[in-house]
């Protein structure tokens, strides 16, 4: 498995990437707008990972610029500004700081777990406290995003078929068809903040967040309603246009089993 995390304006701001053992560095990459290249080599050097200039704009096209260059093969992406936690053994209902072995330990895992489901995360650390089980099938995932490319080669799904919530339209798209996804709940991650400076705020705005939500609602409407959304950090504190998914109704559509690849 290798590990590309896509990044854009936030050169010497690579928070995921300091957490990464250095065992896995060798299979690590930045992926970086090729105009960005020169901007991100002190990264690079630094922390000895592998770096590619993408030719696409957006998230969308990066992550299927990203698939295609590690097809055939397991892929995780991981966004750039993560902080990684780990369950407490003593109450799993909260959490601990993740140290870099605790890092690797959850690398380790996600990569063996790949073996037999199509796609695999990490539960994200609001609401973690509601996961306290160590895994769970056909939930949201998002930020730590693990795939069989052959699976989205296979089935014809893209990551810029839509340009923003591409995880969403991704996951969607391969529950509707029978392939269930793994959610590792022994860790958790969280993020500085939805749309802060540098990454996906370079061109998501209220509008294409909005066009992305409906188009969701569009190509699932048995499983998507378009809601309203306001939260105390992220967007400033703004509305804003989202969604809410029936993750595991998406996949019961399918005659689907837990675990099936084909």
């Amino acid at each position: 498995m290798n590990i590309y995390i896509p990044s854009s304006g936030r050169a010497g701001e690579q928070y995921t990437l300091r957490q990464i053992p250095q065992e896995w560095k060798a299979k690590t990459y930045l992926v970086v707008p090729e105009s960005e290249l020169h901007l991100y080599y002190h990264d690079a050097k630094v922390h000895r990972v592998g770096l590619l200039g993408c030719p696409h704009k957006g998230i969308g096209p990066t992550r299927q610029f990203i698939i295609a260059a590690a097809y055939p093969g397991k892929v995780c992406m991981l966004d750039d500004d993560l902080r990684f936690f780990k369950r407490r053994l003593d109450d799993r209902q909260k959490f601990a700081d993740a140290f870099e072995a605790d890092v690797g330990k959850m690398l380790d895992t996600i990569e063996r777990s790949l073996e037999h489901m199509p796609f695999v995360g990490v539960c994200a650390r609001e609401g973690g406290n509601r996961y306290p089980d160590r895994t769970y099938f056909n939930c949201r995932l998002l930020r730590v995003l693990a795939y069989r490319t052959e699976i989205l080669s296979k089935e014809g799904i893209r990551f810029d078929d839509i340009p923003v919530m591409e995880d969403f339209y991704v996951a969607l798209s391969l529950l509707t068809k029978g392939y269930s996804n793994l959610m590792l709940s022994d860790w958790c991650h969280n993020q500085r903040g939805s749309n802060d400076s540098g990454g996906c705020s370079q061109y998501r705005t209220m509008d294409v967040q909005k066009t992305a939500a409906l188009k969701l609602q569009e190509l699932f409407p048995d499983f998507v309603t378009v809601v309203t959304k306001t939260t105390k950090t992220a967007w400033g504190g703004q509305e804003r246009t989202d969604v809410r998914v029936q993750w595991k109704q998406a996949f019961a559509s399918s005659g689907g089993t837990v675990g099936t690849l084909d």
